[in-house]
């Protein structure tokens, strides 16, 4: 590792808190948690329009039907 990694590293690790061997599993985490945060704002305009689509009058049945959905298929997930 360079001289200028390590004092990035250092900085990090500091800011962070972790101790050796957590930055990975930081990482991963942030990652994974910045996805999950990015797919639902670019979904949620899908969300929206779809909902205008549908119409008020129709979106109780599509929450309905997307909690009879989710009902089925969560369990088979898990």
């Amino acid at each position: 590792m360079t001289m200028r990694a390590a004092a990035w590293v250092g900085r990090c690790r500091r800011l962070a808190g972790c101790r050796v061997g957590e930055g990975r599993a930081l990482f991963w985490s942030f990652c994974g948690f910045f996805l999950l945060l990015a797919g639902y704002y670019v979904l949620r305009p899908v969300r929206e329009e779809m909902g205008v689509v549908i119409g008020p009058e129709n979106l109780q049945w599509a929450f309905s039907l997307t909690l009879g959905g989710m009902l089925a298929i969560v369990p088979l997930y898990g």
